[in-house]
C-alpha cells in the first residue's frame, strides 16, 4: 500500500465532462485541471496547494452519468514493480432506485506521495 492517499475532492459534479484519469506532478498542470474542474462553479474555487517535490495528484473523473446514485472512490494504491498502481471503486445506484434526474459527473481527486514512475489506474 502507498502510503498518505489524503482527499483533496469527491462528488459528482466536476466541471470536466469528459472520462479523465491522471496524474499531475507540477503546479501549472494542477491549476490547469482545478480550473477546468471547477469550471461549472461560480465563483470557482481556488485550488487546494500542493507541495510537488513530495506531493502528486492523481484525479479518476468519471465523465457524464445519466442520473444520481454514481459515483467513484480511488480506495488504495499499490506499487507493483517499477509501476504505482491506482485502485478505484465506481458505485451505481441499483435497479429500480429512485435518483435524482440530473446528470452527474462524480470525481474523486487525492493527494498523494510523489511517486516518479509509470502510474496505472484500474476502475472496477
Amino acid at each position: 500500500m502507498h502510503p498518505d492517499l489524503e482527499t483533496i475532492a469527491i462528488g459528482d459534479q466536476s466541471g470536466i465532462h469528459e472520462p479523465k484519469q491522471t496524474v499531475v506532478r507540477d503546479e501549472a498542470s494542477w491549476h490547469d485541471l482545478w480550473r477546468a474542474h471547477v469550471s461549472n462553479q461560480e465563483p470557482p474555487d481556488a485550488a487546494p496547494k500542493v507541495d510537488f517535490t513530495r506531493n502528486m495528484v492523481i484525479a479518476v473523473l468519471l465523465g457524464a452519468r445519466p442520473s444520481g446514485g454514481h459515483g467513484v472512490r480511488i480506495d488504495r494504491l499499490t506499487i507493483e514493480g517499477d509501476h504505482l498502481q491506482v485502485h478505484a471503486q465506481t458505485t451505481s445506484p441499483p435497479p429500480g432506485a429512485i435518483t435524482t434526474s440530473v446528470i452527474t459527473y462524480p470525481f474523486h481527486i487525492i493527494r498523494s506521495a510523489r511517486f516518479e514512475g509509470p502510474v496505472d489506474f484500474e476502475i472496477e
